[in-house]
């Protein structure tokens, strides 16, 4: 199975964690940065390491990430290296997309749990398309 990069917001660790543990459930192996970067790694270059290997890369959008510079970062990585890039969104806002992010097609997921996120991102793994609502 794929592994997959996660970029959000601290403030949206909880659901970023629910969605990596169900994607683990099936099968993949999930990178978020708390729980992989230990105190006195280089943040800059465990990320760039992580996003490296992965295949995929989940960006969690919400009213905190939206204007996050490592967000921004790490989306340009990502597509400098022709990831597959899954955005999800967390707000009911339709305009907490940022604009680099407005050419992809992405998942509105305010009213889904994260098992159904994983779900969908899962499908679209295994198919290459893209998991959007």
């Amino acid at each position: 199975m794929a592994k997959v990069f996660f970029s959000y917001s601290t403030e949206d660790r909880n659901f970023a964690k629910a969605l990596a543990h169900s994607l683990k459930e099936l099968g993949h192996e999930a990178w978020i940065a708390e729980e992989n970067i230990q105190w006195g790694d280089s943040f800059i270059d465990r990320t760039q390491e992580a996003l490296q290997s992965a295949a995929a890369v989940i960006i969690l959008l919400s009213e905190h990430s939206c204007n996050s510079k490592w967000i921004a970062f790490e989306l340009g990585a990502a597509t400098a290296q022709g990831k597959k890039v899954f955005p999800v969104v967390l707000s009911e806002d339709p305009d907490i997309v940022p604009f680099q992010l407005q050419k992809f097609f992405y998942l509105r997921a305010s009213n889904l749990d994260p098992i159904e996120v994983a779900s969908r991102i899962d499908k679209a793994l295994q198919s290459g398309t893209n998991p959007s609502v």
